[in-house]
């Protein structure tokens, strides 16, 4: 039905809302030419963006827009579209020492044979975890994150000797323990240095 419309040229309520100016009298859609348009980002912001994260590739998307005077969506963008970087996150890993590998292999022939004969024994287990907190901020795990367009493959090695607060929290089959901060109980933060 719609083809017997086009065909004869009438506009239809369906049709009419269309308008004229992009349509001829068959319906067929005119393009219009010379409706390029440039770049809203110039070479030289971009230039200024570059340069800024050759100097410090761990700047935040919101302080290289601070600097710059530019949005941060802008700065993403450029980032992403015009220079092709991939944002990567460090990986920390504590430093290790010899005799941590030999505490892994202790308590993995300790723990291997009651889990033979016990397949419930994972459930019986309690995992918990410590995160430190330094004074000075140096270590922020969701913070550290390099823009680059290769993968830096670095990892970053730190001392746990320095000030600092630590958390604790355990999980259990069903229930949560904590957070605690051991600096609330002294008991326990002797055993986490």
């Amino acid at each position: 039905m719609m083809d017997e419309v086009l065909e004869r040229g009438r506009q239809t309520k369906s049709t009419s809302g269309c308008g004229d100016s992009h349509y001829d009298f068959k319906g067929v859609f005119l393009t219009q030419q010379g409706t390029f348009r440039p770049p809203a980002v110039s070479e030289e912001i971009v230039k200024k963006v570059r340069d800024s994260y050759l100097r410090c590739p761990k700047k935040s998307t919101r302080r290289c827009s601070q600097e710059l005077q530019l949005p941060q969506r802008t700065v993403c963008k450029i980032l992403r579209k015009r220079l092709r970087s991939t944002l990567y996150k460090l990986q920390l890993v504590p430093k290790l020492y010899p005799r941590n590998k030999e505490a892994r292999f202790e308590f993995y022939h300790i723990v291997q044979e009651p889990m033979e004969n016990d397949p419930d024994l994972l459930l019986k287990i309690i995992f918990s975890d410590d995160a430190t907190f330094h004074r000075s901020g140096k270590v922020i795990r969701h913070s550290m994150r390099i823009w680059g367009t290769q993968n830096p493959h670095t990892t970053l090695e730190f001392e746990r000797n320095s000030l600092k607060v630590n958390v604790f929290c355990a999980i259990t089959e069903r229930t949560v323990y904590g957070p605690f901060s051991l600096k609330d109980y002294p008991s326990l933060a002797l055993l986490w240095p």
